[in-house]
């Protein structure tokens, strides 16, 4: 940069780079939630659900260091289990001699045990608590 360059202009120029950063973590947030409200038919409280997460990530981008990285983690996180769940669809029903079970529950489980393992794993990685960032997030 140029050394005779203000404070002010350096701030915005670093905050410019914020929100391009907080914007691509927002549309990759986008992405991924684009399945599951289309799938929920575009009803406006999976609408409205899926703003609230996305305004969430980008504000926690924009705020930056561990808890803007995590963001975006902990989004990714919270669509594992439903994720899971939703893949069962093609199986349907598992029969034996007692009955007939859905794989669904024990797939969601799975998926929420597993994505707090993660979850977890992520926490003591990091300085930022983690299960904070989740919860801000969705």
């Amino acid at each position: 940069m140029n050394e005779s360059a203000s404070p002010a202009v350096i701030t915005q120029a670093f905050r410019r780079g914020r929100w391009r950063v907080a914007t691509l973590d927002g549309v990759g947030g986008l992405l991924l939630l684009c399945p599951a409200v289309l799938w929920a038919g575009g009803s406006l409280r999976s609408l409205s659900l899926a703003f609230a997460v996305i305004c969430s990530v980008v504000f926690l981008s924009y705020r930056g260091r561990e808890i803007g990285r995590l963001a975006l983690a902990a989004v990714m996180l919270g669509l594992l289990p439903i994720a899971l769940a939703l893949s069962t669809l093609t199986i349907h029903q598992a029969c034996v001699i007692h009955g007939c079970s859905s794989y669904c529950v024990p797939a969601c489980a799975a998926g929420g045990v597993l994505s707090g393992a993660l979850a977890g794993r992520m926490g003591a990685r990091s300085s930022a608590p983690f299960l904070t960032v989740a919860a801000l997030v969705g």
